[in-house]
């Protein structure tokens, strides 16, 4: 038999030639390697030897460049869908009641004003009303305090209207309401009459529906009276005794909204 070694691509291929059976045998036989080499030197280490100073650390903040310009703003994207609506809050606690509100007053007059002895019609007060100030369609008050003493007849109370401040003759203005303070009532604390402008040029007056303490046996509900709200208007507060010994003071007298 003959023997014969070949070696191909780093492995060793050793050829057997059996010359009575005319066999080759193969047989492929591991190279042995050149053993580890050594470890190559570091980039660090190559920068010292191409002339960094530093130490290692020093060398990697080397590496780090300069912070490059801000690029320019990207452009919006596109809006996203709207979500869902979300569920209800919880009711809060409910918050204190608030106070009470009290009628706006447009005019007072809060002078004694005493009527004695004189039986004919007299102003008891004055109020002054500017022109546009009665509103279409809003509510207003003319309100009094009165005292009355002796008990002989009774006295007549009346709410009028007109452009003069001081009127030459009170019973030609216009005539809003009249309310007897009858001789059995000494102290009739509080007068009342509610006025609703219906228009620039009509009021209507009538008796409160409120049960209140005041005397409204003789009230008068008048309706399309002719007023004409647009200009300066007075409004006056008169009494009348029946009797010249009896005797009412006006305490005060208001007109509010």
């Amino acid at each position: 038999m003959s023997e014969i070694s070949v070696t191909l691509i780093q492995k060793t291929v050793g050829l057997t030639f059996n010359q009575s059976t005319r066999v080759v045998q193969i047989n492929v036989m591991s190279n042995q390697g050149g053993g580890q080499g050594n470890d190559g030197k570091s980039a660090y280490e190559i920068a010292v030897e191409n002339g960094f100073i530093g130490s290692e650390i020093q060398w990697l903040e080397s590496l780090i460049g300069a912070q490059g310009p801000q690029g320019p703003a990207g452009n919006d994207g596109a809006q996203g869908t709207q979500g869902p609506a979300g569920n209800d809050g919880a009711q809060g606690p409910q918050g204190p009641a608030g106070n009470d509100g009290s009628p706006k007053v447009i005019a007072e007059f809060t002078t004694n004003a005493i009527l004695t002895t004189v039986t004919t019609e007299q102003v008891l007060a004055t109020l002054p009303i500017p022109a546009n100030r009665f509103v279409t369609g809003k509510n207003y008050q003319a309100l009094s305090m009165l005292q009355r003493t002796g008990n002989n007849s009774t006295i007549v109370l009346r709410y009028r209207i007109g452009t003069a401040a001081i009127p030459a003759v009170i019973t030609t203005e216009v005539l809003l309401a009249t309310s007897n303070v009858v001789s059995t009532n000494n102290y009739n604390p509080f007068n009342r009459r509610n006025i609703h402008v219906e228009s620039s040029t009509s009021l209507l007056v009538y008796s409160p529906t409120t049960a209140i303490v005041e005397d409204n046996a003789a009230a008068t509900n008048i309706s399309s009276l002719a007023v004409t709200n647009t200009a300066q208007q007075y409004l006056y507060i008169t009494g009348q005794l029946l009797n010249a010994a009896d005797s009412i003071t006006l305490h005060n007298f208001k007109l509010t909204e």
